[in-house]
């Protein structure tokens, strides 16, 4: 969302949260309207940043719980956005004069790094609880996967348990 707010904007579609827009000063429709960077834009994005980095922080116990079948693939994106997020940092938020791009190079430096999640168990505890909109994705996989327990667990009980709870 962050780096494609200018292009999102040219193309009639804003996904950036109203109220922190509003907060700024600023609304959906007046970007649409008028895609131009500000540093009240800019501070949007930073927000956004921010909230995905936190995001990303917290799906990293998660990633080496998964299947070592995906594990790889999911660590490399998250690094891969995490990295457009800095880039998007360097040039000051603005993802509305041009769009912040990842070399392919530093793409594949970034997915090498990514298997080490093959061999990865050493990752931290996250007793956080489940976020509301992820819910439906674990939810999801209880077809797929022969689980302990009758159930996943609601909403509110910590990522690691409801991992716990699959075979």
């Amino acid at each position: 969302i962050a780096r494609d707010v200018g292009e999102d904007a040219r193309n009639g579609r804003v996904y950036v949260p109203a109220d922190w827009l509003a907060e700024e000063g600023l609304t959906p429709e007046g970007l649409k309207a008028n895609p131009e960077f500000s540093p009240a834009l800019g501070r949007v994005v930073q927000r956004l940043l921010t909230e995905a980095e936190a995001l990303y922080e917290r799906a990293d116990a998660g990633i080496s719980m998964l299947p070592r079948s995906c594990r790889v693939a999911i660590r490399a994106a998250r690094l891969i956005y995490a990295e457009i997020g800095r880039k998007l940092e360097a040039r000051g938020c603005d993802s509305v004069s041009r769009r912040a791009v990842v070399s392919k190079r530093r793409k594949i430096m970034l997915a090498a790094q990514a298997l080490g999640e093959l061999v990865r168990w050493d990752r931290p505890r996250n007793d956080d609880p489940v976020l509301p909109e992820c819910d439906y994705l674990l939810r999801a996989l209880r077809p797929r996967c022969q689980c302990r327990e009758a159930n996943l667990k609601p909403v509110g009980d910590s990522m690691v348990a409801v991992a716990e709870s699959m075979v």
